[in-house]
C-alpha cells in the first residue's frame, strides 16, 4: 500500500525551478486581470465599505478577529485585505495582484503536490499549468471577494504538504505535523470550504499510505469547529439558512449526480462559462438529465474499479475531487446550486487524476514509441495554450459589473440575481431608466425577489421618484410582512424624503421581526435625529456600536447626535474616531467643524468645513459654518460670500440667515440684519442665535421694548448663559429700569465674572447712576 517515493527529493533545485516557471506563466496569462476594476457583487462589502479596512489599526485587527463579520467568520480573509490597504488605498490594480499572485502561488504548489505523487517533470508541469490556466478559474482570482477561495487554497496545500512530509516515514515529523495543523487552521479561517481536508487525508492513507488514520483526528475536530463557528456567525446575523433547490432534500438529492458529472464536463470542455449559472433542481427521477448523470456517474464508478488495481494514485485523485465537492453539493444548503468558484479545490484531484494516468501511459509509451511521447507532449502544450487563450479572453468580462452582467444576463436571461446586479450597474452610472428595467426584468421571477424589488426602490429614489419606491415596497411587504431588508429600504425611502416618524416605525417593525437585522439601530437613530430628537438617537447608536465595535457610520452619527445636545467635548472623540474609518463622510466632517466652533477651534473649524465642502459642495451647514470661522477674524465679506452659498441651497436656513445677519450688523447694515434674523426665527422659532442677535438689532434701532422681549425669552430658555443676563440688563438700562439693570448684572457677574460685555454693562449702570466709570 505504500507508494514508491518519487525522486523529487534527489533534484530539489530542479523542482523548485520548475515551481517558479508555473508561478511565472500562471502570472503572465493572469496579467490582464490587474487592469480590472471592482465589481457590485461584494466588492463593496469586502473591500470600498468595509469597516475594518478605513485605516488599518490595532482596534480594526483586533475586531476581525472577535467579529462575525457579513455572517461569516473569516478573520484570514479579511486581514489578507490589510496589506492591499496600506500599499493601495482602494486602487483595485493592488487587489487584483494580490490574488493574483495567491493563484500563482497555488499553481507552483501544485506542481510540487504532483512531483511528490506521481514524480518531477514534464507530466507534473503540464498537469499544474492545466490547473493554473484553466479559465474556470478565473471567477476565483478576477473577482476580488472571491479571494478567500485562492487564499484558503494556498493553506490547504501547503497543510497537505507538510503532512505528507511528516508521515513519509517513521517516526513522525513532529514540527511538520505542527505545520500542518496551523497551516490546515489558517485554510479553515479564509473559507469554510476546507473543511474536507480532513477526508481528503485519510484517503490519502488507505490508498497511497500505511493506515495511519488517527493522525487525522485533530483535522477533524478544527474541521468540526469551523462548522460550528459558520453556523453560529449566520444565527449571530440573524441569516435564514436557504431552503433546499426544488423545496426538499429529495430533489437536492436527485440533482446531487447532475451536479457531479456538470463539474467534470466543465473542466473537461470549458465553454459558456458563467459567472450566475442558470441552475436549476430536477423534478423527477425520470427527467433525461437524471439519467445521462446516472450512465455518467457508472462510467466513473467503473474507471475507479479499474484503477484501483493499476494506479492507486489516480484514485486518490478522483478520491480528492469528489471529497472536496461535499461542501458546495447542497447537501447542507447553500444560496447557489452551481458555481465555477465551487470546483478550484476539486481541480487539484482532476490534475492529480491526469497527471497520475499520464505518467502510467508514459511509463508504457517509453518502452514502446519515443515519438509518440514527444507528440503527446506537444499536444498537451497546445492545449494548454487554448486555455491560456479562453482564460485571457474570460478574465475581460470580470473587468467591470456593467461587463460581466451583461455577459450574465445574456447567458442566463431568466435569473433574477443578473438582472439585480446589472440594475445596479446602470445606477451607479446614473442610467436610472436602464435600472429600472433591469430590476423589472427580476421582479418577473419569484427568485431573490426581495433583492430585485429594493434595488428597483433604490433606482426610483435616485430618480426622484420616492412614491414610485414606497409603492413598490408596500405592494410587497403586504405579501411578505415579515421581510426586514423590505422594511429597511423603505425606511431608507421614508428618510430620503423626510418622513422620519414613518422611518422609524418601518424600522421598529424590522427590529421586532429580527432583533439582529443589519444597520438597524443605526437607521433608526438617524430617524431620530431628522426628528430633532438627539437623545432618542443615541442609545440606538450606542446599542449599534456594542454589536459592531467597528462602524464608522455609527461612530459619525453618535458624534453627531452629541453636537445636537451640546456635549462638543464628548462629540469630538467619536468624529474623529468614525472619520477615521470613514474619511469620506461628508456630514461627519460638517458636525466636526461645528464643534471646534463651539469649542472656540476655529481654524480646526475652518479645515473641516472645507474638507466636507471638497466631498460635497451642496453642503448648506459647511458653507454656514465655514461663515461663522470668518466672523471672529473680521472677514465679514467672505462670510457674507459663504452664507449666500448656503441660502442658495437652503433659502430659509436658520443659521446661514443667523450669521449674515451677524455680518450685516459688524457692516452696519443693521435693517437687513434684522430681516435676515426674522426669517430665521420664522423658519426656526427655537434658534437662540438668531433671537439674541435680533434683540442686538433691535437695541442698534432704538426699539427698547422690542429687545427687551427677545431678550427675555434667551434669558428665560437658557438661564445659565452670562450674555444672556447681561443684554437683557442692557435693555433694562436703555428703558431707565436701573434696578433690574443691576439685577441682571449681579446674576451675570455671579454665572461667569469674566464676562467683558457685563464689565462694559456695569460702566454703563455706573455712569446713569452718576458714580462715575
Amino acid at each position: 500500500m505504500e507508494n514508491v517515493e518519487p525522486g523529487w527529493r534527489r533534484d530539489a533545485r530542479g523542482l523548485w525551478l520548475l515551481a517558479g516557471l508555473v508561478f511565472a506563466l500562471t502570472l503572465l496569462v493572469y496579467l490582464r486581470s490587474l487592469g480590472n476594476g471592482f465589481t457590485n457583487w461584494d466588492d463593496e462589502v469586502y473591500v470600498t465599505e468595509n469597516p475594518f479596512l478605513g485605516v488599518p489599526s490595532l482596534a480594526s485587527l483586533k475586531a476581525v478577529f472577535t467579529s462575525f463579520y457579513f455572517t461569516e467568520y473569516l478573520p484570514v480573509h479579511l486581514l489578507s485585505f490589510f496589506p492591499d490597504r496600506l500599499l493601495w488605498g482602494f486602487a483595485p490594480f493592488g487587489y487584483h495582484l494580490t490574488s493574483v499572485l495567491l493563484h500563482s502561488f497555488d499553481a507552483a504548489l501544485v506542481y510540487v503536490l504532483l512531483a511528490r505523487l506521481v514524480g518531477a517533470g514534464g507530466i507534473a508541469l503540464l498537469g499544474a499549468l492545466w490547473f493554473g490556466l484553466h479559465p474556470m478559474q478565473v471567477e476565483s482570482v478576477a473577482w476580488i471577494a472571491e479571494r478567500k477561495t485562492v487564499l484558503s487554497q494556498a493553506f490547504l496545500l501547503a497543510a497537505f504538504l507538510a503532512y505528507e512530509s511528516a508521515t513519509r516515514q517513521p517516526p513522525l515529523r513532529r514540527g511538520c505535523y505542527a505545520a500542518a495543523l496551523l497551516l490546515a487552521t489558517l485554510a479553515l479561517l479564509s473559507k469554510s470550504t476546507a473543511v474536507p481536508l480532513p477526508l481528503i487525508l485519510v484517503a490519502y492513507h488507505l490508498l497511497l499510505k500505511r493506515p495511519r488514520v488517527g493522525l487525522t483526528a485533530p483535522f477533524f475536530v478544527l474541521a468540526g469547529a469551523a462548522s460550528v463557528t459558520t453556523m453560529l456567525s449566520h444565527s449571530a446575523a440573524g441569516a435564514v439558512l436557504p431552503s433546499y433547490y426544488g423545496g426538499s432534500l429529495g430533489a437536492t438529492l436527485i440533482t446531487v449526480p447532475v451536479l457531479l458529472v456538470t463539474y467534470p464536463a466543465k473542466l473537461l470542455l470549458p465553454v459558456q462559462l458563467n459567472a450566475y449559472y442558470d441552475a436549476r433542481a430536477l423534478g423527477s427521477v425520470l427527467q433525461v438529465r437524471f439519467l445521462i448523470a446516472l450512465l455518467g456517474l457508472a462510467a466513473i464508478l467503473l474507471l475507479i474499479r479499474a484503477l484501483l488495481r493499476a494506479n492507486r494514485t489516480a484514485v486518490f485523485g478522483l478520491a480528492w475531487f469528489f471529497l472536496a465537492l461535499l461542501p458546495v453539493l447542497n447537501l447542507v444548503p447553500i444560496p447557489i446550486l452551481l458555481a465555477e468558484r465551487f470546483v478550484y479545490l476539486p481541480a487539484v484531484g482532476v490534475a492529480i487524476l491526469g497527471a497520475s494516468v499520464a505518467s502510467h501511459l508514459a511509463a508504457a509509451w517509453r518502452q514502446r514509441a519515443a515519438k509518440l511521447e514527444r507528440r503527446v507532449a506537444l499536444l498537451g502544450c497546445l492545449g494548454l495554450a487554448l486555455l491560456a487563450v479562453l482564460t485571457i479572453s474570460r478574465i475581460g468580462i470580470w473587468h467591470d459589473s456593467a461587463t460581466l452582467w451583461r455577459d450574465t444576463t445574456r447567458k442566463s436571461p431568466r435569473t433574477p440575481i443578473p438582472h439585480i446586479n446589472m440594475g445596479r450597474a446602470y445606477r451607479d452610472a446614473g442610467l436610472v431608466d436602464r435600472a429600472v428595467a433591469e430590476n423589472k426584468l427580476a421582479l418577473s421571477s419569484p427568485v431573490q425577489l426581495e433583492q430585485a424589488v429594493t434595488n428597483l426602490a433604490m433606482a426610483y429614489l435616485k430618480r426622484r421618484q420616492p412614491e414610485k419606491a414606497v409603492a413598490a415596497l408596500r405592494r410587497f411587504l403586504a405579501t411578505q410582512p415579515q421581510n426586514t431588508g423590505a422594511h429597511i429600504t423603505l425606511a431608507t425611502a421614508y428618510l430620503q424624503t423626510h418622513l422620519s416618524t414613518k422611518a422609524a416605525a418601518e424600522i421598529l417593525t424590522a427590529l421586532q421581526i429580527n432583533p439582529q437585522t443589519r444597520g438597524a439601530s443605526n437607521n433608526l437613530a438617524v430617524a431620530y435625529l431628522q426628528l430633532n430628537l438627539p437623545k432618542k438617537a443615541e442609545p440606538h447608536l450606542r446599542a449599534a456600536l456594542r454589536a459592531r465595535p467597528l462602524y464608522p457610520a455609527a461612530q459619525v452619527n453618535l458624534g453627531v447626535a452629541l453636537v445636537r445636545q451640546g456635549e462638543l467635548a464628548r462629540a469630538l472623540p467619536e468624529l474623529r474616531k468614525g472619520l477615521h474609518d470613514q474619511p469620506g463622510n461628508a456630514n461627519g466632517h460638517t458636525y466636526l467643524a461645528a464643534a471646534y466652533l463651539g469649542l472656540g477651534r476655529g481654524d480646526k473649524s475652518a479645515a473641516a468645513s472645507l474638507r466636507s465642502l471638497s466631498l460635497h459642495e451642496s453642503n448648506a451647514v459647511a458653507y454656514t459654518n465655514l461663515a461663522k470661522t470668518r466672523l471672529p477674524r473680521r472677514e465679514i465679506d467672505r462670510a457674507i460670500l459663504e452664507t449666500l452659498r448656503a441660502l442658495r441651497l437652503r433659502p430659509t436656513f436658520a443659521p446661514a440667515r443667523t450669521y449674515r445677519g451677524v455680518a450685516y450688523l459688524t457692516r452696519g447694515l443693521v435693517e437687513k440684519a434684522v430681516n435676515d434674523f426674522q426669517i430665521a426665527l420664522r423658519a426656526d422659532p427655537s434658534s437662540l442665535d438668531a433671537r439674541a442677535n435680533l434683540g442686538v438689532a433691535y437695541l442698534r434701532l432704538g426699539a427698547f421694548e422690542a429687545a427687551l422681549a427677545e431678550f427675555r425669552t434667551v434669558a428665560r430658555q437658557n438661564p445659565g448663559n452670562p450674555v444672556a443676563h447681561t443684554n437683557l440688563g442692557l435693555a433694562y438700562l436703555n428703558l431707565n429700569h436701573l434696578s433690574k439693570a443691576a439685577a441682571e448684572l449681579a446674576v451675570a457677574r455671579w454665572l461667569d465674572p469674566a464676562v467683558a460685555a457685563a464689565r462694559e454693562l456695569e460702566v454703563a449702570l455706573r455712569q446713569r447712576l452718576g458714580k462715575g466709570g
